[in-house]
């Protein structure tokens, strides 16, 4: 996150020079003539305004402006007032980019023509186009259900499955709540990280060598309780922490977690917020959603973790294993039926979006009381895709079925489903399958 100013000088670039001038500048100083450009951040705009307004006003200079992920700036808010004082009047050219182009409140972003909250781009660079011309990965969502037991604030206590369509707001905040906290054996959470575990080892046993995943959590008691089960039982090892408040002292602190993580071989990384926009790491395969965020700009962010076509495997494809959740499900929807989920290194400003917000900010972290998860019951659920393709959880337990009955090393349940769901013979031929004596 950051921008870039540009000046039109003859000479080498001097990013040093450049940070020299902004520590030590002085209002009746000029701005130093060894400047071609420099890469700051919102936060450093903010705090030099008045040398920048300086060096975009010096008379017989031009200089362009380039926003990325210009949604940080709020035209109301600190960043957005520091960049309009600083650019506005003087800039030559200003281009913003970003792959969110939206703020979750009524504060527009600054430079961005909008209406009624939706940016208007002079140009987009969509998902789909993206999915076409090898840019990023298409995504497959697989679902988790079962029941889940959860004690109320009231002290009643409660049981309420995934299937069930017809419960109250608090209920199905108390299902949602259950499934991603409950981590123990037979949970939906285990059994999300069991099969998404079981598809990284099937990836690299087919050549994916350094396929791997993400756990995205609550906050960092809950990342702690999640590697902690994962070592114990899904992996026999602890998988790297990236939080920002560590629990076991041969954690890294988060920055070198990540930067450890996108360097090795490492299979799963749990982390709460910090692998999130702007984390590039393209060797992730699969994403757990073990967290509460229920906003579509959080959502967005995390699933794009997937997206990034890998240099070193370009045909694949991501996977987001998530509760079956309606709310997080519409989400996943609006992405595989409309193409719109916006791959943020290469999307200018798109249009139409506005954002989303179901909860607070933080998902369903509101006042929940004495709410206490105490128990779920994984089962299996379905998948769908951005290729438009959908299976049900019957049919993905039928390739689970076939698979092993055939001994076939080659492909996944939710995979197979997926093609089934298109091959009618394949269809019959795993729905048979169950049908008969095992």
């Amino acid at each position: 996150m950051g921008t870039g100013v540009v000046r039109g000088n003859a000479g080498s670039p001097d990013v040093a020079a450049a940070d020299r001038t902004q520590r030590d500048w002085r209002a009746v100083d000029p701005i130093g003539d060894e400047w071609l450009g420099a890469v700051i951040t919102y936060q450093s705009l903010f705090a030099s305004t008045e040398m920048f307004l300086a060096h975009t006003t010096d008379p017989g200079q031009r200089t362009l402006v380039v926003f990325d992920e210009v949604h940080h700036a709020g035209a109301n808010a600190a960043w957005g007032i520091s960049a309009q004082e600083a650019f506005a009047a003087g800039a030559w050219g200003i281009l913003s980019l970003t792959g969110t182009p939206f703020r979750t409140g009524r504060d527009p972003i600054v430079f961005v023509p909008s209406e009624e909250g939706n940016a208007r781009p002079h140009y987009r660079y969509s998902y789909d186009r993206a999915i076409t011309e090898s840019a990023c990965r298409p995504v497959q969502f697989v679902e988790a259900r079962g029941e889940t037991t959860f004690r109320t604030p009231d002290q009643r206590i409660q049981s309420v499955i995934f299937d069930d369509t017809d419960v109250t707001q608090a209920r199905e905040r108390g299902r949602l709540r259950a499934a991603i906290e409950c981590i123990g054996e037979g949970s939906i959470a285990e059994r999300m990280l069991i099969d998404a575990n079981q598809y990284l080892l099937s990836l690299r046993q087919r050549g994916d060598t350094d396929a791997a995943g993400l756990v995205v959590c609550i906050d960092c008691d809950h990342a702690a309780r999640v590697a902690g089960h994962m070592a114990s039982r899904v992996l026999r090892f602890r998988p790297v922490v990236a939080c920002s408040r560590l629990h076991d002292d041969n954690d890294p602190d988060p920055a070198n977690a990540i930067r450890l993580f996108r360097a090795s071989d490492d299979p799963w990384i749990v982390a709460v917020n910090m692998v999130s926009e702007g984390v590039d790491i393209p060797r992730l395969r699969a994403v757990v959603y073990l967290t509460n965020r229920l906003t579509l700009l959080s959502f967005r962010q995390i699933v794009g973790r997937v997206v990034r076509t890998d240099p070193a495997n370009v045909d694949d494809h991501g996977r987001v294993y998530l509760p079956a959740d309606p709310r997080l499900l519409g989400m996943a929807r609006r992405i595989t039926e409309n193409l719109d989920l916006l791959p943020p290194p290469i999307v200018i400003i798109t249009d139409g979006e506005r954002a989303l917000r179901i909860g607070s900010a933080n998902g369903d972290d509101q006042a929940m009381g004495s709410f206490e998860a105490l128990n779920t019951i994984g089962e299996q659920g379905g998948v769908f895709d951005t290729g438009g393709r959908d299976a049900n959880a019957d049919l993905v337990a039928c390739a689970r079925l076939f698979i092993e009955h055939e001994g076939l090393t080659g492909t996944d349940p939710e995979s197979l489903a997926l093609a089934a769901a298109d091959a009618p013979e394949l269809r019959q031929a795993l729905l048979a399958l169950r049908r008969e004596p095992q």
